[in-house]
């Protein structure tokens, strides 16, 4: 099976990361410039231009980050401008997120609700899906409207619904088979 461009640098990254001890590190850094370039978005484009000359991105790239990224980050994004890859920079940090994720053992699930939720359910939640997973998880919440109520989970590929949306749709495709 053929790896993608982005676990191949991402894996790349992970083992620089696993040597070096500084895995924590190389992802606060790279979340910093994803902060950054999501913000200055024709940054982004800068960097991604194949007609920008390397000298040229590269003097930018150093006044920006010189300094204030980890060496190991720093050179990362040097070799993705060098080898003209940046603009897979976003799936490579996704791709290098889920990768430390899975070695430090923590499992990340996106909680999809109609309204905002507690931080006492939240917490309720937390423990639950830690005992299920047996990993230490993240939960990230966001709202969706169109559920009514209830609560949906994505956790890795598989997804838990348990909203009155589905709930809903369920009894509609039973009472459309069931003959009267």
């Amino acid at each position: 099976m053929a790896k993608t461009i982005e676990k191949v640098y991402a894996g790349a990254l992970l083992e620089v990361a696993e040597e070096s001890n500084n895995m924590r590190k190389i992802l606060d850094d790279l979340l910093i410039v994803k902060g950054i370039l999501d913000q200055l978005p024709t940054l982004f484009r800068f960097f991604c231009i194949p007609i920008v000359e390397k000298r040229e991105k590269f003097a930018i790239l150093n006044s920006l980050f010189q300094g204030i990224l980890s060496p190991y980050t720093f050179n990362f994004l040097q070799v993705l401008i060098d080898v003209g890859r940046f603009e897979s920079y976003f799936p490579i940090l996704e791709e290098f997120q889920k990768m430390c994720d899975f070695a430090s053992g923590v499992q990340r699930a996106v909680v999809w609700t109609a309204y905002p939720v507690g931080k006492a359910q939240r917490l309720q939640l937390q423990e639950k899906m830690e005992r299920m997973t047996g990993k230490q998880v993240c939960l990230e919440y966001r709202l969706d409207s169109n559920l009514v109520g209830g609560i949906v989970i994505d956790v890795g590929d598989r997804r838990m619904d348990n909203s009155i949306k589905s709930r809903l749709e369920q009894l509609r495709s039973t009472v459309s088979r069931s003959s009267f």
